[in-house]
């Protein structure tokens, strides 16, 4: 039925497109003043998202569907998320160093994506933040000086391997 009539069809709205479309257009409800917590029906997926940098954050992330099964979101905002996914997938993106490397489905530690609240405040989620200026990583101990942070260095190192595999 959604073909065009010389094909057969009906030229008809083809449901599943239309469907996933309605739960998209939702995004943008979330994303309208997000830190407003006058809304009391988006107080739970904030909540959760906020857990993860925020709803806009984790958009512009490189992750798949074991991280959402991972987070616990309701269904509905999970199948928002996927959705966004399956569109975002149909455009293929190389961003290399500007990639963010906090919930990737392709940088992981123990098998499970990462994200560090403290990284996360000091501006630290793309590759790039850990690089020097000639392209090369930062040593463990540059990295604690550049941006004033202790962090345990076995979890620097894990995604240091991990990134550097990936670049």
């Amino acid at each position: 039925m959604i073909l065009d009539y010389d094909q057969g069809g009906l030229r008809a709205p083809s449901i599943d497109v239309l469907s996933k479309s309605l739960k998209l257009a939702w995004i943008s409800r979330l994303l309208a003043d997000e830190h407003k917590s006058g809304e009391s029906w988006k107080a739970i997926p904030t909540y959760i998202f906020e857990k993860y940098g925020g709803l806009n954050f984790i958009l512009r992330c490189n992750y798949d569907k074991k991280f959402l099964d991972q987070i616990g979101l309701p269904q509905f905002d999970k199948l928002i998320l996927l959705y966004f996914l399956e569109l975002k997938e149909s455009f293929p993106n190389q961003s290399g160093q500007e990639q963010i490397f906090f919930n990737n489905k392709d940088i992981l530690i123990h098998g499970h994506s990462i994200f560090d609240r403290n990284w996360f405040d000091r501006g630290i989620y793309l590759i790039h933040d850990l690089l020097k200026a000639d392209g090369k990583f930062l040593s463990y101990s540059e990295f604690l000086l550049k941006y004033d942070l202790r962090c345990n260095f076995l979890i620097y190192f894990l995604l240091f391997l991990d990134t550097l595999q990936k670049v």
